[in-house]
């Protein structure tokens, strides 16, 4: 299996390094684009702190993707968990780190653990659109690992929804 080595965590804060994301194989899955909206509020889930979804109900966790691998016709995935900080507490964490605050927004990674999950065959993935970030889209798991691996300056943040194990729902969160 070919490797493509991507810098997806040089990060939010210091972590140590990550292994690299493995090349997609090709997929047949097609975009959920006739899915309900879920509502704008997620429910609260204890030790994620993260802005709302537009598509996903809850979120169970909340991270950067360093590592996506589709094997045996299975994909997994490593998230770093991030928590994303706004308001009095953001600017505090943001000061605190020595850090920038102008995009409203904190991320703190101080813990470098990763967690390892597996997509439900029928998963459900929606990426962020620049031009209309307010309704993010619906692709493929294909489409997803593409653009993982895809170089960029940008370390994309995703919310998974995560039943029984497996994760059932992904949505990349907007930043500006």
């Amino acid at each position: 299996m070919a490797l493509l080595c991507a810098p997806l965590l040089a990060a939010c804060t210091a972590s140590p390094a990550r292994a690299p994301l493995a090349v997609p194989e090709s997929s047949s899955s097609s975009p959920a684009a006739d899915l309900p909206s879920a509502p704008a509020t997620r429910a609260a889930v204890a030790g994620i702190k993260s802005a709302p979804t537009v598509r996903l109900a809850e979120t169970d966790e909340f991270g950067l993707v360093v590592r996506a691998i589709r094997s045996q016709g299975r994909v997994s995935v490593d998230v770093d968990r991030v928590d994303m900080l706004s308001g009095d507490e953001g600017e505090k964490a943001a000061a605190a780190a020595g850090q920038d605050y102008a995009n409203d927004y904190f991320l703190v990674n101080n813990n470098p653990r990763t967690r390892r999950y597996v997509l439900a065959g029928a998963v459900h993935i929606w990426r962020v659109d620049n031009a209309h970030a307010d309704t993010p889209r619906a692709v493929t798991v294909t489409q997803w690992l593409t653009y993982l691996h895809t170089p960029t300056e940008r370390k994309p943040l995703f919310h998974f929804d995560v039943e029984n194990g497996l994760v059932v729902g992904i949505e990349e969160q907007y930043r500006p």
